[in-house]
Formats: structure tokens, sequence, C-alpha cells
């Protein structure tokens, strides 16, 4: 596929994101994708996601972010930045060829971010020098 332009709610896309109460307005602006068995196998776009929302975070809406997406070395691999939201956000997305994802990155409160959250940030263990914790999410789909 070609200039695949798209919006969606996030947790229309799988079910493990609605259960989890996790969502958002998606909308994709991808200049090419393809995919095999369902699966992305090659991608070239962009993905911005809209007052995101996950219930494990609290009730406040974390934000926007963006997702920057290009193919390397067979995986899909986004980077990730926030682009207005309560929290610091820096990271990166892969998509493998088995149905496996990791998201990795650092996250770190800002003048936006609600003290509940702050103080739950501190589950991620001490901050760097920037005041940055390191995230990670590992699974399969």
């Amino acid at each position: 596929m070609s200039d695949l332009v798209a919006s969606l709610s996030l947790s229309e896309i799988h079910p493990a994101l609605r259960a989890n109460r996790i969502d958002g307005m998606v909308n994709i602006q991808m200049e090419s994708l393809v995919l095999i068995n369902g699966w992305p196998a090659e991608a070239e776009g962009s993905i911005g996601i809209g007052n995101l929302k996950a219930a494990a975070a609290g009730p406040d809406p974390l934000g926007n972010f963006r997702v920057e997406i290009t193919t390397q070395d067979g995986d899909i691999v986004g980077l990730v930045e926030d682009t207005g939201a309560i929290l610091d956000v820096t990271g990166t997305l892969r998509l493998a060829d088995d149905r496996s994802y990791s998201l990795i990155g650092n996250v770190a409160p800002n003048s936006e971010t609600p003290a509940a959250l702050n103080r739950n940030l501190r589950g991620l263990g001490t901050p760097d020098e920037n005041g940055q914790r390191q995230f990670r999410l590992e699974g399969a789909l």
C-alpha cells in the first residue's frame, strides 16, 4: 500500500489495548506499508497519538505523541517522542517479523505532571543525571 491515511481509536487496534483501558486518537500517515499475514513487513511514515489515556497511569490524559516509522534490518522501527504531554518521553518501538515487539525509552516528569503520576514514576528506579528513568515494554502479539 502507498499513501495510506487513517484515523481511528487506539483501543480498536488490538483487544489488549481495550482490556488494559488504553485509548486515544490515532492518526496514521504511511508513505508505504507492506503487510504479510496481517503483520507489517515494511513501513515508512508516521503515526500521531492524540489524547493518550492509560488507566494504569491515572485519570489524566497523558497527552500527544508522535512515532516516525522506518524499516531497518527487517524490523519496523519507530522513534517515539511526546509532542505535548504531561510527561517527557522518548523511545524506540521495534516490531519484528516473529510478531514480537519492544518499546524501550526514557520518561521524565515535566511541569504538567500530576503529583500522583510523578510518585508512580519512582517505581521505574533512580533517575539518571537528566532526571529521566528508563522504561521497557516487551512481548508478542
